[in-house]
């Protein structure tokens, strides 16, 4: 017998409460702490997807040699590709109540889902280790700018940091998590609209693309492989979060609702990434730097901070 298939034991007290260490595991949740709606998941995947790596890898496709009208349809096309398959793969939750690792034992078996538990592993370990460098790097791009001394005790400094925020938030669990994601989320996109606002009169929105015939082709199809690939990196944790939602949602509103909330946080962030790149497309991939170059230092500053801020929070989801 499954996990998925035996027993739940009911609870007295909720489990589940902001600023409250949730007891739950990977063992289904009870019906009677499910809650919410498919519109609270969508804002959470929104979220996920409102940092700086989003930005990045929507910037890469410049480097790529695309002009912005191509390089903004490949985010477009791996958005509406992947976060289909995100939302789909989100209906596992209300329907299991399980995490998507132990929901694949359902299809494969025990022991044919632990070739995906130890991928999800590896994917998660990386994730969390590449998140917790950029943020570090932000930290120590405003500890520059305040004039404090720069070297390696800053950096170990500055990673702890990030380390020990990403882990104390995840140890509460999934309403903290929820919560913080939801809000820091807005206030990063209002982050996000000051910053392209500002630079708006610098964007190049006739940048043409750099090659041409296969080569052209090519590029394309691997600006939008990128796309697809960053939100396909949370297909093993996709119902994860849905699976707090009640069993009784039908599954198109719950697909469709997170599907859309994926692919519009995605595009918007990696639309950005696009055209803030185009400002200066010979600056390699180096959006920090590009940022910090051209905007002003009321800009800059927060900017930097939500920067950290941001990879914090996609590393406790």
């Amino acid at each position: 017998m499954s996990i998925i298939d035996r027993p739940v034991v009911e609870r007295d007290a909720p489990t589940n409460e902001f600023l409250k260490v949730e007891t739950r595991g990977i063992e289904p949740i009870p019906a009677s702490e499910r809650k919410g709606s498919p519109r609270d998941v969508a804002w959470l995947w929104v979220a996920a997807f409102a940092n700086f790596v989003s930005l990045i890898t929507g910037a890469l496709l410049i480097t790529f040699g695309l002009g912005v009208a191509e390089a903004i349809a490949a985010v477009a096309a791996g958005c509406v590709l992947a976060a289909s398959l995100h939302g789909l793969l989100s209906v596992a939750g209300p329907r299991f109540g399980t995490t998507q690792v132990v929901a694949a034992r359902n299809t494969f078996g025990p022991r044919g889902a632990y070739a995906g538990a130890f991928f999800t592993i590896f994917l998660a370990v990386g994730w969390f280790a590449v998140d917790c460098v950029i943020a570090a790097q932000a930290l120590v791009q405003l500890a520059r700018l305040a004039g404090l001394p720069q070297g390696n005790l800053l950096n170990v400094f500055a990673l702890l940091v990030v380390v020990v925020l990403s882990v104390v938030v995840a140890v509460y669990g999934h309403q903290t998590i929820a919560v913080f994601e939801k809000y820091g989320a807005i206030v990063f996109v209002i982050f996000c609209a000051v910053l392209g606002f500002t630079l708006l009169p610098k964007i190049n929105w006739t940048l043409q693309s750099s090659v041409a015939g296969a080569d052209h082709l090519a590029a394309w199809v691997l600006g939008t492989s990128v796309i697809f690939a960053l939100v396909a990196s949370w297909f093993s944790f996709a119902s994860d979060y849905s699976r707090y939602l009640p069993q009784r949602l039908p599954a198109r509103s719950v697909a469709g609702w997170i599907g859309a909330g994926t692919a519009i946080s995605m595009f918007a962030f990696g639309a950005l990434g696009v055209l803030l790149a185009s400002i200066d497309p010979k600056a390699g991939g180096d959006l920090l730097g590009l940022i910090s170059a051209n905007a002003p230092a009321t800009i800059v500053v927060p900017f930097l901070l939500f920067i950290a801020v941001g990879e914090v929070w996609a590393n406790y989801l």
